[in-house]
């Protein structure tokens, strides 16, 4: 499923935000309280806010692209 279609069941309003790399990377390393929320199947890598509900989501492409380049 694309990306797109995929977070079209996520909610409404949504409760995601779409990240690039550098944020993920930042939010992995934060004093924040996180959960992983990835959806394997569909290629996409999550982080659930355990405080706001937000999940922050990115396409396995992009987190995992050498030097930020997919």
């Amino acid at each position: 499923m694309a990306l797109n279609g995929h977070l079209r069941t996520l909610g409404d309003p949504p409760d995601y935000r779409l990240v690039e790399r550098s944020e993920y990377c930042e939010l992995l390393v934060s004093t924040r309280r996180l959960q992983r929320c990835d959806d394997l199947a569909s290629g996409i890598r999550g982080l659930l806010d355990l405080d706001t509900g937000v999940r922050f989501l990115i396409k396995e492409e992009k987190l995992f692209a050498i030097n930020g380049v997919h």
